[in-house]
């Protein structure tokens, strides 16, 4: 079974795709195929292949499903076969189940998010941007829903200074787990989706600067997919970003010393159970676990495939006194309230969001037993409640 199609653009680039049945076992519910595409143009780096089809692949070697909607799905590279030369071939291969045991030829394909009958293979380059900002909502505001990026944008360092300050990234893990994805979107068209790879750690961090303030309002909303890992194999956990700074991003078992900062993450805990993990000066060796809970004293759980908004209000302590403050609200209900903290000893203020999430804890006992994502989207910070829709 093979189907062809060619078409050259502007900067003469041509691309042929071939879908083959490698083995068929259709009577018996499925089939080996692969799809493959051949450079007839320029060299280019980056690619993805979409296409409408009925079956459902479930395993796949040299390429990443990104998203399938109904029968559409969206493939891209892996990091090794990124870079396409000329006359050069790349395929990826899977497994798939098929309805009423027959294969069917996948169609309408889009190569770069261009159709095979158009200009095809990479998009037009477009005018460069004047140096952006990121939105504001009032003055001291700032906005970031990741909608001047495009489709299968890596969030590393260059990409996120497009919307931050951006302090340091870790680049390696932003470069394989991170990407701005149309497939789901709490507003916009746009979100950051994060990958987390079975038996491994996976995720990502960065540390974005703003304003050093006394007081800040953090909010953003994420949704866990409709098959997220909560639990490793031993341990369950895993953190999400939170306000930090003042000195450092005191964390990783460090000892909040009154200089070196403090961090307000969260993290998932068993089932999804919520939770505030804080590192201030007060905590035991790693950062203490606050739950969230409701008016009436039950825990509050992240739902899978559900988009989830936190905010989380911190005041920084004066000086040498015990006088901080922490408010968090879960789905605009307020699920914790704490004072008489002492972050720091500096009189530095809050100046960092920390953008860190990955299942663990660090060990294999806390990773997930199969790949999960998570999404992120509309980002907050400000020092007006009402900002962040208080």
């Amino acid at each position: 079974m093979n189907q062809t199609n060619s078409v050259n653009n502007q900067v003469r680039q041509s691309i042929d795709v071939d879908f083959n049945v490698m083995n068929d076992w259709s009577q018996w519910g499925g089939f080996t195929g692969s799809i493959s595409f051949t450079n007839k143009g320029k060299s280019f780096e980056g690619w993805t292949i979409e296409f409408d089809a009925p079956f459902d692949i479930y395993e796949i070697w040299r390429g990443e499903i990104v998203s399938r909607k109904g029968n559409r799905y969206v493939i891209k590279d892996v990091s090794w076969n990124k870079d396409v030369d000329p006359d050069e071939t790349v395929d990826f291969v899977f497994n798939a189940r098929v309805p009423d045991k027959k294969v069917t030829t996948p169609n309408n394909y889009l190569f770069n998010q261009r159709p095979l009958n158009d200009s095809l293979a990479m998009p037009k380059p477009s005018l460069p941007s004047p140096p952006p900002s990121p939105t504001s909502i009032s003055s001291n505001a700032i906005s970031v829903g990741f909608e001047q990026h495009s489709p299968y944008t890596k969030y590393t360092r260059s990409a996120q200074s497009k919307d931050w300050k951006v302090l340091w990234s870790e680049d390696g893990k932003m470069n394989n787990y991170s990407m701005i994805t149309n497939e789901i979107a709490l507003s916009g068209e746009k979100s950051l989706k994060m990958t987390y790879p079975s038996n491994t750690q996976g995720g990502g961090g960065a540390a974005w600067q703003v304003p050093a303030q006394k007081e800040y309002y953090l909010s953003y909303w994420l949704n866990f997919d409709k098959n997220f890992d909560f639990d490793g194999p031993k341990h369950s956990g895993g953190k999400m970003p939170g306000l930090g700074g003042a000195g450092g991003l005191c964390s990783g078992g460090d000892t909040c010393n009154g200089n070196n900062g403090f961090t307000s993450r969260y993290m998932w805990r068993e089932n999804g159970r919520a939770v505030l993990y804080l590192y201030h000066m007060g905590k035991q060796k790693w950062g203490d676990d606050f739950r969230l809970q409701g008016s009436d004293g039950s825990d509050k759980y992240f739902e899978r495939g559900k988009w989830h908004n936190l905010v989380q209000r911190v005041q920084i302590n004066d000086g040498n006194q015990s006088n901080g403050e922490i408010d968090i609200w879960m789905d605009k209900e307020k699920v914790l309230s704490l004072d008489n903290l002492k972050f720091v000893t500096n009189n530095k203020g809050i100046d960092t969001v920390f953008f860190n999430t990955f299942h663990g804890g660090s060990s294999s006992d806390w990773w997930p037993e199969r790949e999960v994502y998570a999404y992120f989207d509309d980002f907050v910070v400000s020092t007006n409640a009402s900002d962040v829709g208080l």
